[in-house]
């Protein structure tokens, strides 16, 4: 029978007095924090001497947080690397939303032209260990224990360099570099979009601030309006982006949610506006597991409410990529952390729907004044005013916000893009 060895752990942490279970953890974090960084100088050391290319595993567990695409292409073009994007399930739901998860994942990298597999090993019926794709450098997607298995896990990888950078421009949310400093710490490189990030870093040893990745994904991403339906005549286009976080139990540090608040409403507006507006209902990727779960909605009503605006005459719903549907829209309403700052990226009017006059408590000084950027949204009086001016092209009034936003804090530092910042960075450790 195998031991948990964490739960003793905590046990007998449980019958000591906190001063003393702090300084045990505050050795240990030290302690594994300079094997690590010894075991990194061996792994550099040994690749600079190899004679094959570097092989580099992206680990994905889905389309929407995929931030690598640049960098992927650098890699693919570069012989001293060996790029492959390997899909990996996301383990914190059940095994049906997993399963269907991973082959749409698959297919989001497949129909691109990636180098992608999957593993899952469908002949054996195990999913595969990462030692059979025989990883260099590995590069995280998410940086969550509780998504990847345990031996996907940054915890378990001796023999690699992993890497990370934000799936989504961090804001300074209060707590999130402590809730995450076992894993920052156990990274090669942790790639930093900016100098706010970087000063908010608990363990700065291994950081570079090379800009965020979707500066290049926006500015050289598509913008062919792909997710909207034709049309006779030309409508103003407005996504609604709403989070996950629905249940009061999930991440208290997060608390923004306003989908329950909100999801009959908006539709109304949909139908108000049928011959002005066409309206995009893209919602994290978490949401629709979420409401399957939820006692006033279930699958059956959740399934029915997202037909719908699949369906609808001057609706859509798009639930993977959102680069084209961002790039080719007017406007986004929405309470997602990560599209705070995202959106800036098109420049375009944004809204952001509160959920209490605290909204942007815990949120972090890049959040705020990202957030300075957005109308924020109390009521259905509010979001209605919003899509009014964006009808009549009147009142943008955080457009001279919005600009001077981008040009202080989206912009990738030394003239380059944050993917030749991060490839710039990893041939220069390797010295390639």
């Amino acid at each position: 029978m195998s031991v948990d060895k964490s739960k003793i752990v905590h046990a007998i942490e449980a019958c000591l007095p906190n001063i003393v279970v702090r300084i045990y953890r505050d050795k240990k974090f030290k302690i594994c924090t300079f094997i690590r960084k010894k075991r990194h100088t061996e792994i550099v050391n040994r690749l600079r001497k190899k004679q094959s290319p570097i092989n580099v595993v992206f680990l994905a567990i889905s389309g929407s947080t995929w931030k690598y695409e640049y960098l992927y292409k650098l890699m693919l073009a570069d012989s001293a690397f060996k790029p492959i994007v390997l899909v990996c399930p996301q383990v914190n739901f059940d095994d049906a939303f997993m399963r269907d998860q991973m082959d749409k994942t698959f297919d989001f990298f497949k129909c691109r032209g990636y180098n992608v597999i999957s593993s899952f090993d469908k002949k054996r019926n195990i999913f595969i260990n990462l030692e059979e794709l025989h990883p260099d450098i590995l590069m995280y997607t998410n940086p969550y224990k509780g998504i990847f298995l345990p031996q996907y896990f940054i915890d378990s990888q001796k023999y690699t360099l992993p890497c990370y950078i934000s799936y989504y421009y961090p804001t300074g949310i209060s707590g999130y570099h402590d809730k995450l400093k076992a894993f920052e710490s156990a990274l090669w490189i942790n790639f930093m979009a900016s100098t706010a990030e970087y000063q908010r870093a608990i363990y700065k040893t291994n950081c570079v601030v090379v800009g965020y990745p979707m500066f290049e994904a926006f500015k050289n991403g598509s913008c062919y309006g792909k997710d909207w339906k034709n049309q006779e005549k030309k409508f103003k286009r407005i996504i609604w982006a709403p989070y996950h976080h629905i249940f009061p139990d999930d991440d208290q540090i997060i608390q923004c949610s306003t989908f329950l608040r909100y999801a009959n409403l908006m539709w109304n507006i949909t139908e108000i506006y049928q011959d002005k507006v066409q309206f995009v209902l893209k919602p994290h990727p978490l949401l629709r597991a979420k409401l399957e779960k939820h006692h006033e909605w279930g699958k059956e009503r959740t399934d029915a409410y997202f037909e719908l605006w699949r369906k609808g005459k001057n609706t859509n719903l798009v639930e993977g990529e959102y680069i084209d549907l961002f790039n080719s829209s007017d406007a986004l309403i929405h309470d997602c952390g990560s599209f705070i700052v995202e959106y800036l990226y098109t420049n375009n009017p944004v809204m952001y729907l509160a959920n209490s006059s605290n909204y942007n408590v815990n949120i972090g000084t890049t959040g705020i004044e990202a957030l300075e950027c957005h109308e924020i949204g109390f009521s259905e009086k509010d979001i209605v005013n919003f899509i009014h001016n964006i009808i009549n092209e009147t009142n943008d009034v955080k457009k001279d916000r919005r600009t001077t936003f981008y040009n202080e804090n989206l912009l990738p530092p030394n003239g380059l893009t944050s993917s030749e910042n991060m490839l710039y960075v990893i041939k220069n450790k390797l010295n390639i």
